[in-house]
């Protein structure tokens, strides 16, 4: 199998296992959107504290970063808590296509906080992504 076909692969059974963990959010039934993204959070800080103590390397960070990582993981809370609440209260296929859409949110993003440019082939697919989701 060629690196690209490993990609592929790699995409779709990731798009698929979220997929899969909307069902499970939705099946969990009235428990809070907050205790399931605590508990989400839980078993992939093991899965994550597991694979750096397989690698041997340890974790560790800059004094200097520890705002910025600080932010981007209250973000990324934030982001889980509002998925899951959309999981609960939309219809699932609504709520998976707008988490489908987070990409282009954040190319939208840097192009506008970081000044990134979009080529224009970009700017097709992003409009593309936004007709297809309507």
């Amino acid at each position: 199998m060629s690196s690209k076909q490993k990609g592929i692969l790699c995409l779709v059974t990731s798009s698929f296992c979220f997929a899969l963990m909307n069902v499970f959010i939705r099946l969990a039934g009235d428990i809070p959107s907050i205790e399931k993204t605590f508990f989400r959070n839980f078993i992939a800080m093991i899965v994550a504290g597991v694979a750096i103590a397989r690698a041997g390397q340890g974790f560790s960070f800059r004094k200097q970063d520890l705002g910025l990582l600080t932010l981007r993981s209250v973000c990324g809370t934030l982001g889980m808590l509002a998925n899951f609440y959309a999981v609960d209260h939309m219809l699932l296929a609504d709520a998976t296509a707008i988490q489908k859409l987070v990409p282009f949110f954040t190319i939208l993003s840097s192009w506008i906080i970081l000044k990134e440019r979009i080529r224009p082939w970009q700017s097709g697919l992003i409009l593309l992504a936004f007709t297809a989701s309507l």
